[in-house]
């Protein structure tokens, strides 16, 4: 989420639907403990090309969609950034010889390449991009000449890559393969500088942290009759953990700490049946 909830981190201009489940949710969720959104992104345009912008208070988008191949493959690329990183710069303050000043930054941007191989078999590939910056800085000046300055900032953001390959076996018979990387990373900075007759340094830590995650999935989904929809899969994620990696010149010399990784596979399959149900009343 973009500025600790406030913004969603998925952009409107780009979602095609949107699933929410708050409990009891189907098989092919396993792994979740709470609830799930499933939420897909539009495919886009593949006859002609279209563009579209979205000007708010506080958020931009700009959203461009075409054939590149026509009636057969498309693309669509939305991305979104902020204005409160603007707004913020007016709400710092600077007096005599001192001052603060707070700015916020965050920016998204997806994309969605679709080819239709055949009349049975179509390619996805899609991209996610999003991160936040936030930074806060404070600077004093004395009448001697001297001067001291610190700053803290956080970044963090996600990203991902996927690519599915569909298959339609009979009018009743579907398959889905799919490969997909994620990465998440934090990072905290603080760093402070002074200058004057006694004092010339420049001292900084800085410590991030990321999760990377490598998925292959597979999927069968078959349609014995109009009321009954059955899924069959199994999913193979690899997980790696960089818990800390901190960079700090407090003492003498540039000092480097790594965190050792840490790896973790998980192996899922699943059995999901829905049934739908007509019931009538007289």
């Amino acid at each position: 989420m973009h500025l600790g909830g406030f913004f969603s981190v998925f952009n409107a201009a780009a979602i095609k639907s949107v699933d929410f489940y708050k409990g009891a949710f189907p098989a092919i969720y396993g792994g979740r403990l709470s609830s799930v959104v499933d939420i897909k992104m539009k495919d886009g345009n593949n006859k002609k090309l279209g563009a579209s912008i979205d000007l708010g208070l506080l958020n931009q988008s700009v959203t461009i969609e075409g054939p590149i191949v026509k009636n057969k493959s498309s693309f669509i690329v939305s991305g979104r950034t902020s204005t409160v990183g603007l707004a913020s710069l007016l709400a710092g303050r600077n007096n005599a010889g001192s001052g603060e000043r707070y700015t916020y930054w965050f920016y998204d941007l997806s994309a969605k390449v679709t080819h239709k191989i055949n009349d049975t078999d179509q390619i996805y590939l899609s991209f996610y991009n999003g991160f936040d910056r936030f930074r806060y800085t404070e600077w004093l000046s004395s009448g001697n000449g001297q001067q001291a300055k610190t700053g803290i900032g956080n970044i963090w953001g996600n990203s991902t890559g996927t690519v599915r390959y569909s298959k339609m076996f009979s009018p009743k018979l579907f398959s889905k393969t799919t490969f997909l990387y994620s990465h998440y990373t934090s990072a905290f900075k603080n760093e402070f500088s002074g200058s004057g007759e006694q004092a010339n340094d420049m001292l900084f830590r800085n410590t991030d942290a990321a999760v990377n995650d490598f998925g292959l999935k597979f999927q069968l989904e078959y349609f014995p009759s109009n009321f009954v929809d059955l899924k069959i899969g199994a999913d193979f994620t690899r997980h790696i953990f960089n818990p800390f990696t901190t960079a700090s010149n407090y003492t003498t010399n540039i000092q480097r700490s790594v965190t050792r990784r840490i790896y973790a596979s998980q192996v899922d399959g699943f059995v999901d049946a829905g049934i739908k149900l007509l019931v009538t009343c007289e």
